[in-house]
């Protein structure tokens, strides 16, 4: 599976230290916030159906960020305009702060959408509208009066690290910046949930992370549950709590990212830590792919395997890095198969002291 690469706008809002994303979604994110129970979306085009989404189900936890990653046409667009209603599931049930939302109409299918922000990778802003006037139209829409419209519009740009540029028009802000004012906009009623398509598809690198640290700070700092979509995989290594991979419509694997990471054969794991071809390497070496969590002793590795084992281990890839706030690694070590090694012995200790372990 190949994924998009996207890392680091000029305006970088300050993150604050924020604690082990694992163990937030298992103690601190106990109700869900969002909750998708085999979903299925099918159009119809004449007699042919199009299946976009095959029972689909997945549960978002109050607080966390989970992403939905997958490839141009995957169903990734269509789950997520799911869940504000914008498309109508075939079937199934969506629940959002416990309230089934698949049967809303009139006025509190409004209420929903108020309820449900919405950033977009092509930032959707009125030309003719200042950056405080596109923010405040929800809320005009709303009925806000006046002047509490004026006050929460100006929390909101510096919320979003914008004072500068209040009666600026979209025509003179940078990308990052335009989607720095989707993204006040869609929390301009203090929504319950953000709901983010593909926010940062569109930006370059050095202004894709400061998106990024912008929706974590806000994360942090309201406890403001995200779901989005990417097709970029730095994306899930930054922020992402748990992540869900979607392909030809199905979700083929979800959980944790820190604990996918840390298995080579899954997808997520693979294509975090890309591995070595094996064509690359001679076919009478095995080689072995382990899993490193951010306090495994790699010395101790290799000199169990050359005392205990007399193995010569040889790296020939993988690497640790940053993933949420751990650091996670894989490695990958062609193993000496000479008969004076006890090299067998060594494969069934390294598969069990490392669970996860691919051989090949």
């Amino acid at each position: 599976m190949v994924f998009g690469v996207a890392l680091a706008d000029s305006t970088f809002c300050e993150v604050p230290s924020h604690v082990d994303r694992g163990r937030r979604a298992q103690e601190g994110l106990g109700k869900h916030m969002i909750e998708i129970d085999h979903v299925r979306k099918v159009y119809r085009q004449g007699r042919q159906e199009i299946v976009a989404l095959d029972d689909i189900s997945l549960s978002v936890g109050a607080g966390e960020i989970y992403g939905v990653i997958g490839e141009s046409g995957a169903g990734k667009s269509t789950l997520i305009r799911c869940v504000n209603r914008l498309e109508e599931p075939t079937s199934g049930a969506i629940r959002v702060d416990g309230e089934d939302i698949t049967g809303l109409r009139g006025r509190q299918l409004r209420q929903l959408r108020h309820e449900t922000g919405m950033i977009f990778q092509g930032f959707n802003l009125l030309s003719s509208r200042t950056v405080a006037q596109n923010i405040a139209l929800p809320l005009e829409v709303s009925g806000v009066s006046r002047r509490e419209r004026t006050q929460r519009v100006a929390e909101l740009i510096s919320l979003v690290g914008l004072d500068a540029r209040a009666n600026a028009y979209p025509a003179r802000l940078s990308g990052g910046q335009k989607q720095r004012v989707g993204i006040a906009r869609a929390l301009a009623a203090s929504p319950k949930v953000l709901l983010s398509d593909e926010a940062t598809s569109a930006l370059d690198p050095q202004t894709t992370a400061t998106i990024l640290a912008l929706l974590r700070d806000l994360n942090r700092r309201l406890n403001l549950t995200i779901l989005l979509i990417t097709h970029e995989m730095d994306v899930v290594r930054s922020i992402c709590d748990r992540v869900a991979v979607i392909e030809s419509g199905r979700i083929v694997e979800q959980g944790s990212v820190a604990e996918l990471a840390l298995q080579p054969a899954s997808r997520i794991g693979s294509a975090l830590f890309p591995q070595v071809a094996r064509e690359t390497i001679p076919a009478n070496l095995p080689l072995v792919t382990i899993p490193l969590a951010e306090d495994a002793d790699v010395t101790a590795l290799f000199a169990t395997l050359r005392e205990t084992y007399a193995v010569s281990a040889q790296l020939v890839g993988g690497g640790i890095e940053p993933i949420g706030d751990r650091r996670l690694g894989q490695l990958t070590l062609a193993i000496d198969p000479s008969p004076t090694s006890r090299h067998a012995e060594a494969l069934v200790w390294l598969e069990r002291a490392y669970p996860g372990a691919v051989i090949r």
